[in-house]
């Protein structure tokens, strides 16, 4: 990451994780405020159908930590040439190309990490009202990301290429 990484990255990085943080406070926070019992899923229709401990307000943080943290130990330990790319990466765009897979990496963790807080929320609160707006914002937003940076990552793949 220190090769192609900018001060953005690192910052998005760490923004990343502070919310993901935020959504650990929440579950701690419902421990101490919430009821022994809670809803813990819900059906189609939004109608609750098991209830468990407030404890389950753990799983969806430590889950998105989990793939937090894998990206993060790819990012900053893994070689980029052993990144997965859409084309062959040619020698002399590789710092442009490598930045625009950074930078995929480090939107798709800040995605992961609001859509996390945003579900502890509603968890939290014992609702579902806004869960199915929320999963196509979030599955819009990654699949733009995606989309955008790998057609910009092939674009500054190509320059110079005759």
């Amino acid at each position: 990451m220190k090769e192609y990484g900018s001060r953005l990255h690192r910052i998005l990085e760490i923004l990343s994780w502070i919310i993901l943080g935020l959504s650990f406070l929440v579950a701690v926070y419902g421990m101490f405020t919430l009821p022994d019992v809670i809803a813990t899923h819900y059906n189609v229709r939004g109608e609750v159908d098991d209830y468990g401990s407030p404890a389950t307000l753990f799983m969806t943080p430590v889950c998105m930590g989990i793939c937090l943290l894998i990206v993060s130990l790819c990012m900053h330990f893994v070689n980029p040439r052993n990144w997965n790319t859409v084309t062959e990466v040619r020698r002399r765009n590789r710092k442009a190309v490598y930045r625009d897979l950074l930078t995929m990496m480090v939107l798709t963790e800040l995605e992961v990490s609001v859509f996390t807080f945003y579900l502890q929320i509603l968890f939290y609160l014992e609702t579902v009202k806004g869960l199915w707006i929320g999963m196509l914002i979030f599955c819009g937003l990654i699949a733009l990301t995606v989309i955008l940076l790998s057609v910009k990552m092939y674009k500054d793949n190509k320059k110079g290429y005759v």
